[in-house]
């Protein structure tokens, strides 16, 4: 049987900025910030992308185990990917639900410095098509190709990476397709963390709420809590789970969705 704990009375940091105190007073933490830079040689192309991207650590501090994703839509499910070049990261295509799909590049053992781009700095390149090359490939609705161009890499604020634990460090994930009987908003809190096995939740009232994976078609996958909370913050352990790639973690009270991010 699958345990789950919460603990209302721990809490961590509120301050992340700040994570230790000397003689002076508390010890400045060293910012970690990161970015995609993307380009399609093929922009544009009603046969495929032809894509270059890779990631730039602009904080000051190392970066260690990442994971890069390019989100792209596929209603009929039969585009392949090839890929040509990529070093150092894993790779693989991932169904996230419905007519979503990513190329991820997993660098589980690399140590990104900062100032350094992955590769050498010459970035992942890969190729979207559809089977046999065949012609109608469209671009324009991939999460991921928002802006990009033929010419030049830019900052590809829609390409995603996330930390090892499932933490989005850069990019904006496609929000799942919540069904209507949901009640969604345009912008939702940042209330839930991620640490290794402990998912920490943040409730601002007392209620009933539901803590659940989802699909990229807001269809349920694992139910993690399904409970009353007081307001404070909560711990669910996830140890004994087994997850679906490119699911969501998705917060709610009743039917209102009340937060949700990418989780792994």
């Amino acid at each position: 049987m699958n345990m789950v704990v919460h603990e209302p009375t721990i809490k961590k940091p509120t301050n992340p900025e700040w994570n230790c105190y000397d003689a002076d007073g508390p010890i400045e933490k060293k910012r970690k910030s990161v970015r995609v830079l993307a380009k399609d040689a093929k922009a544009g192309s009603n046969q495929s992308s032809l894509l270059t991207m890779l990631a730039e650590n602009t904080g000051d501090t190392p970066i260690e185990g990442f994971e890069v994703r390019y989100y792209y839509r596929d209603a009929s499910g039969k585009q392949e990917v090839d890929y040509y070049s990529s070093p150092f990261a894993a790779t693989n295509k991932i169904s996230a639900g419905g007519d979503l799909y990513y190329v991820s590049f997993l660098y589980t053992n690399t140590i990104l410095n900062p100032g350094e781009k992955t590769d050498f700095g010459n970035g992942v390149n890969f190729e979207i098509h559809n089977p046999g090359w065949g012609v109608g490939f469209d671009a324009e609705d991939d999460p991921s190709h928002h802006d990009l161009n033929e010419v030049e890499l830019i900052e590809a604020d829609s390409a995603v990476i996330l930390d090892l634990n499932g933490n989005l460090l850069w990019g904006y994930a496609p929000q799942p397709r919540f069904s209507s009987q949901f009640k969604t908003k345009d912008s939702y809190e940042d209330l839930i963390d991620v640490d290794g096995d402990i998912i920490y939740v943040n409730v601002t009232e007392k209620g009933t709420y539901t803590l659940e994976t989802v699909n990229a078609i807001g269809m349920p996958l694992v139910s993690l809590f399904n409970g009353i909370w007081n307001e404070g913050e909560h711990s669910v352990s996830i140890s004994n789970y087994t997850f679906t790639p490119g699911s969501y973690l998705v917060l709610r009270r009743g039917n209102e969705i009340l937060s949700w991010e990418i989780f792994r």
